[in-house]
């Protein structure tokens, strides 16, 4: 943070990846083949599917297909409620999670079924307090700088414009400024009180 001349006040507040350190984890599975299709990104065919050509001990056998067959990536998927990640190949990991965590021990005789993180953004970090009057700690640093800049994974321009309107925050005014092509899964997000609106860079939402 970079400060100005009133004690208390600053020009620019910077959030790396904070909201992302208290976002919601847990771990969901899929059994049909277009969902499964999906998480792969279409890297996957049906027939390694059924035949587990993906896994970990199949890949690296001595007789194997190879690293290179492996579905390990941090490339982002997007999900009804959430994101995740394309790592297939690490299915049997998140299965054992899954199992350990349920006291479920029927899973592991599931074979067919991939199992994969599930990460969503924890709506409460964005509050001061649990009262149903709080402005909220987006709002308050906005009060306490000219601008407020955000870069994280879980804290979507969707999810920001729906906080905002849910609070009813009509004193923070809000911009997309993600470049798309250098920043690939991930958000810029930049906030302001109404007095200093002028200085969002990239596309007003709020």
């Amino acid at each position: 943070m970079q400060k100005m001349g009133r004690s208390g006040y600053v020009d620019i507040i910077l959030c790396c990846r904070l909201f992302d350190n208290l976002s919601e984890f847990s771990i969901g599975s899929v059994d049909d083949w277009y969902q499964i299709n999906r998480l792969s990104q279409g890297t996957l065919s049906q027939s390694d599917w059924l035949g587990q050509a993906y896994l970990p001990d199949v890949c690296l056998a001595p007789e194997g297909t190879g690293s290179t067959h492996l579905i390990v990536s941090n490339s982002k998927i997007k999900l009804h409620r959430g994101s995740t990640f394309q790592l297939l190949s690490l299915s049997d990991y998140f299965r054992a999670v899954d199992v350990i965590w349920r006291q479920d021990w029927n899973g592991l005789s599931d074979n067919k079924t991939i199992y994969f993180p599930v990460r969503r953004l924890n709506s409460k970090a964005l509050l001061l307090t649990d009262s149903q009057d709080s402005p909220g700690a987006l709002s308050v640093m906005c009060e306490l700088s000219r601008l407020v800049v955000i870069e994280d994974i879980d804290l979507t321009p969707g999810v920001l414009h729906r906080h905002l309107k849910e609070l009813k925050l009509s004193n923070v005014a809000a911009s997309d400024a993600t470049n798309r092509k250098h920043m690939p899964g991930t958000n810029l997000l930049c906030l302001s009180g109404k007095e200093s609106q002028n200085l969002l860079p990239g596309k007003r939402f709020g």
